[in-house]
């Protein structure tokens, strides 16, 4: 019989290579969506910190406008802004 088997192109499957692919399919799909999961969690984190970082430089540019700062603490507040988003964003 293996005589007669060996004149087909392709490999036969039995049941427990399709269960095994099937397992392997699955564990497959759960990795990706466990890292697309990933992607958008840590893509919600760093539009937070964006969004916290134009926030608090609009604040000071209009602490800046309304003379309750001058250009250089101005300058200094947005340099210590920007070096703590670094920061953070070097943690993530």
């Amino acid at each position: 019989n293996s005589s007669s088997t060996s004149h087909f192109p392709f490999d036969i499957l039995t049941s427990s290579d399709v269960e095994e692919l099937f397992e392997t399919s699955s564990m497959t799909t759960k990795t990706i969506t466990t890292f697309k999961d990933q992607r958008e969690t840590k893509g919600i984190q760093y539009y937070k910190l964006s969004n916290e970082l134009w926030s608090k430089t609009n604040s000071a540019i209009a602490d800046f406008i309304d003379e309750k700062i001058n250009n250089n603490e101005l300058k200094a507040k947005i340099k210590s802004l920007h070096v703590g988003y670094l920061e953070k964003i070097s943690k993530m």
